[in-house]
Order: structure tokens, then C-alpha cells, then sequence
């Protein structure tokens, strides 16, 4: 009887050191595993004596607008024109024959100062008793054909004559030297409305020269005056 309880009491050890050592762990029992953070970007590393700084953000740089190559940026733009005309007939012709190279083509008016003759004059005198004083000079000389300014923009200056171009106004001029008398050569000047054509144009001027060229080489007698930027 001894015998039978010392080998159940063995077996109960044997069965408790099995279980022990042996039995696989119950996964239900299990904590959930927990991720493992390193520090990153938005984190930093202070070491022993450093101060903790703040951190550092990347500046925004500013969008940069693009345009498409060969197209000016809005505001860039230039204007060429073709002018003066007299009247807006001629203007409006060649504008018809331009329009097909360029987009809002428009013809401008605006006055100008234009030369029509030519003044021979004695220059204007200090006062009108130095001008009185020329005056009979050139009688003495024995030229009659002039005239004293007593008023206006030419007072106490002495016309010695009006000439249609200055060739001629020069060659009057020339021959009031030889007798002495010094005299100065003066545009008359006459106000008038003048018509300019007003050409939008991104490309180089270059290039409207050269459509320029080829309506003159088709019509020799097609006035087209000197291309230049607009004021």
C-alpha cells in the first residue's frame, strides 16, 4: 500500500515539472506589441549640455510664373509705328495690307510742328531802337526788300525774305554775306494733324522691316514712311 501512494506521489511531480518547462505559453495571455518610434524629422536628439533648439522649418520658395517660349509676359509687350501721313487714306491702305501679319492695328492722330518755308532773317534785336538802327543799315547797303517785326513772336527781328525750300533760303543767304550782313536761316513752322500707324509687336522690329521691304517691292509707288517705336 505504501508502495502504490509513493508511485502516485511521483507521478503528480512528474506531471507538475512536465507542465512547467514544457507547455507553450497561452497567446491569449499576450500583451500587444508595442512599435518601436526612433526619432525623426520632427523629433532631435539632445545630448548632455546642449540647449535644445527650435526646429528648423525649409523657407517657401516663391512660385515663379512661366510663359511659353517665343510669347512676351504680359506688360512686355512693344508697339511699333509707321508715320506721319498727311491724311488717313494713304495710312488706311497700307494698314489693310498689314493686317494679315499682326493683330490690332490701329491708325493714330496726333499735331506736329512742320517746316513749309524758310525765313532769311536779322536776328531780333535787343530793343526795337537797335532794330531801327539795322534797318537803315540795310538801306545804306541799298536793299529795300525787308521787313522790321514790330510785335508778335519776331519783334525787333528784319525778314530779308520767305523761301519755299532751304536750298534756296542758303543760297540768299550766301549772298547777304558778301555784302557784309550777317543774317541766320529759320524754319517757319505750321501746325498740323498728322496720322501714324500703330503696330502691336512681339517679334524683332527686324521682321516688320522685312514685310516693309516686300510691299515695297511689290508696289514701288506704295508710300510707306520710316518705321520707328512708338512714343
Amino acid at each position: 500500500m505504501r508502495v502504490f501512494f509513493f508511485l502516485v506521489v511521483l507521478a503528480n511531480l512528474l506531471l507538475f515539472f512536465w507542465e512547467t518547462a514544457y507547455r507553450q505559453p497561452n497567446t491569449d495571455d499576450e500583451q500587444p506589441v508595442r512599435e518601436l518610434v526612433l526619432p525623426g524629422m520632427k523629433e532631435s536628439i539632445t545630448l548632455p549640455g546642449e540647449t535644445p533648439s527650435e526646429p528648423v522649418v525649409a523657407e517657401a520658395k516663391p512660385a515663379v510664373a512661366r510663359h511659353p517660349v517665343g510669347i512676351t509676359p504680359p506688360g512686355n509687350s512693344r508697339c511699333l509705328e509707321i508715320g506721319p501721313y498727311a491724311n488717313t487714306t494713304e495710312a488706311e491702305e497700307l494698314q489693310q495690307l498689314l493686317r494679315p501679319h499682326a493683330a490690332g492695328i490701329t491708325v493714330m492722330s496726333r499735331p506736329q510742328s512742320q517746316s513749309e518755308n524758310w525765313w532769311v532773317l536779322i536776328p531780333k534785336a535787343e530793343n526795337m531802337t537797335i532794330a531801327r538802327e539795322r534797318r537803315q543799315m540795310l538801306l545804306d547797303k541799298g536793299i529795300k526788300d525787308f521787313w522790321l517785326f514790330n510785335k508778335g513772336e519776331l519783334q525787333g527781328a528784319i525778314s530779308l525774305g520767305l523761301h519755299e525750300t532751304r536750298e534756296k533760303a542758303e543760297a540768299a543767304q550766301r549772298q547777304l554775306t558778301e555784302k557784309g550782313i550777317v543774317s541766320e536761316i529759320v524754319p517757319r513752322l505750321t501746325r498740323s494733324e498728322a496720322y501714324w500707324i500703330h503696330i502691336p509687336w512681339n517679334r524683332p522690329p527686324l521682321a516688320m522691316e522685312e514685310i516693309i521691304q516686300t510691299f515695297r517691292m511689290q508696289n514701288a509707288e506704295l508710300k510707306i514712311p520710316a518705321l520707328s517705336a512708338c512714343p
